[in-house]
């Protein structure tokens, strides 16, 4: 009777550690805080744009980094400025009244809105150096009705400056002006030495 009691014990006992040795080689499920935290990262990513396509901000920061700078109100641009090209230089001649100013634009044939015809004096007689720099005042300011009224039939224009002294040197430049009032550089320099004494004129 005892030893058929032991027989049994044996083996509930081994019964039981061979349940003990099933359950810890059993790998557990995985833990639920891991699958959450992925969950979370995945909604909260931005979605990437299709291949080729901005999204709005990019576009908005593309168009804004290309787009020229505006103009500032009452400048005006160098291109303005050089509008107008420079003038031909002066042909001087002279006759009894005065000296004859002579100009020809060339294949232009539209009148300029203005000219402006400078002059530079220089007495000889009393020693004035002729190669001087000097002050140069203006002589003439002919508007497109004038300009129409002194050019030839070729196409040159014509002027008498009249205001002269004998045994002066004059030096002359001319400016050409546009609808908008801006005006060229002034044309290379012409020199003439007057020797009429001018008692007979008007």
């Amino acid at each position: 009777m005892k030893k058929t009691t032991r027989i049994l014990a044996g083996l509930v006992f081994l019964f039981l550690f061979l349940t003990c040795l099933s359950g810890c080689g059993k790998t557990g499920d995985p833990r639920p805080t891991q699958t959450a935290v992925s969950t979370v990262e995945k909604a909260t990513q931005p979605a990437a744009a299709p291949a080729g396509k901005a999204t709005q901000t990019e576009a908005a920061t593309t168009e804004k980094a290309t787009k020229p700078a505006a103009t500032p109100a009452g400048k005006v641009t160098k291109k303005a400025v050089k509008a107008t090209k420079a003038p031909p230089m002066l042909s001087l001649d002279q006759s009894e009244c005065g000296v004859i100013l002579m100009w020809n634009f060339g294949k232009e044939k539209s009148v300029p809105e203005a000219v402006k015809i400078y002059r530079s004096d220089f007495n000889i007689a009393e020693g004035d150096c002729r190669d001087c720099p000097a002050t140069r005042k203006l002589v003439a300011e002919l508007s497109r009705g004038q300009l129409s009224y002194i050019r030839e039939y070729d196409g040159s224009y014509v002027y008498f400056d009249k205001t002269v002294r004998k045994d002066f040197v004059y030096k002359y430049v001319m400016v050409i002006c546009g609808a908008k009032g801006l005006c060229s550089e002034p044309s290379e320099e012409a020199e003439i030495h007057f020797t009429y004494t001018m008692e007979n004129c008007p």
